[in-house]
């Protein structure tokens, strides 16, 4: 076999899920672009390398199903953050109640806790980490502004908890210091899962994000000096 061969085998069997077969035209075009979007950020990658690593050749496919590039960016954003705003709402409101009022340390649990799930050890789930990363890492990046688009009900709640938390802080700066422990929160998930996963277990984790949550929290609610 030569080596241009062996180079498409392993680009097909790439591509391929664990059942040895295909995926489909949509599924295909949304594992590649989290990958390469993951990978590289947004900006950085064309539409043609999208469907070139989708196994696409119709060059309108992604729009068929996307309408565009941003289209497909939001439509991974939805596919992973539904599951984990169920999640997110179940530890802050486990009984469904209209008014409910978390603890602090239940707040940062529900930040933490259904990230750590969704991602969880397989290939999926670290192409989403990366994701998450250059997602959080973009400039202006604006954790409130995502939920107010959004308008899931589990972030929203957690947000409103934390403002509330947060109160003696100026309510300028309540936004930067959610959005800086979210943004901190996924910088150590991703370090710990992609490049020293022997690091922690499960628990050990989440102890670990919390406290520095928490340190963070408490620096920026302290008085300024000075």
């Amino acid at each position: 076999m030569d080596e241009g061969t062996e180079k498409l085998g392993a680009k097909r069997a790439r591509r391929r899920g664990a059942d040895g077969k295909l995926p489909g035209g949509r599924e295909a075009i949304m594992a590649s672009a989290l990958r390469l979007f993951g990978e590289r950020g947004f900006a950085e990658v064309r539409t043609a390398e999208i469907l070139e690593a989708a196994g696409q050749r119709n060059q309108t496919a992604l729009q068929y199903h996307f309408g565009s590039r941003e289209g497909l960016y939001a439509a991974l954003m939805l596919k992973y953050l539904r599951p984990i705003d169920q999640r997110r709402l179940d530890i802050m409101n486990p009984r469904g109640t209209k008014a409910p009022r978390a603890s602090l340390a239940t707040c940062l649990r529900a930040l933490v806790e259904p990230l750590l799930d969704e991602v969880g050890d397989g290939e999926e789930g670290l192409a989403y980490m990366r994701f998450l990363r250059q997602f959080t890492s973009r400039p202006g990046f604006d954790i409130l502004d995502v939920s107010r688009r959004l308008n899931y009900p589990g972030m929203n709640l957690l947000v409103a908890e934390m403002h509330r938390h947060l109160d003696p802080v100026p309510e300028a700066r309540r936004g930067f210091a959610i959005g800086l422990i979210l943004q901190v929160t996924v910088t150590m998930m991703a370090t710990w899962k992609l490049d020293h996963p022997d690091q922690f277990d499960r628990a050990g984790f989440l102890a670990a994000a919390t406290a520095t949550c928490r340190a963070l929290l408490r620096s920026l609610s302290a008085p300024d000096e000075g």
